[in-house]
């Protein structure tokens, strides 16, 4: 009976003491979006709007990559 009780308590503190934990600010860190099209394309534009957007928001630095795709060689 004492076990319960014992992990009862446990429990309860556990939850209590959970609410005091903070977690860091979202974003902390720079943003990066891929882009995988070449730049100037309607996704590269895209993308561009939405960082803009996202930096507003978030007043945090965003950075749009242009990664097209490796062209593939047959033969």
């Amino acid at each position: 009976m004492t076990r319960r009780i014992f992990a009862f308590f446990m429990a309860l503190a556990t939850i209590c003491f959970a609410s005091l934990v903070r977690a860091e600010d979202y974003p902390s860190r720079l943003i990066t979006i891929e882009a995988p099209y070449s730049p100037g394309s309607s996704v590269d534009i895209m993308a561009r709007m939405i960082a803009d957007r996202l930096h507003q928001q978030f007043d945090q630095t965003v950075i749009v990559e242009i990664m097209p795709a490796p062209a593939v060689r047959l033969g």
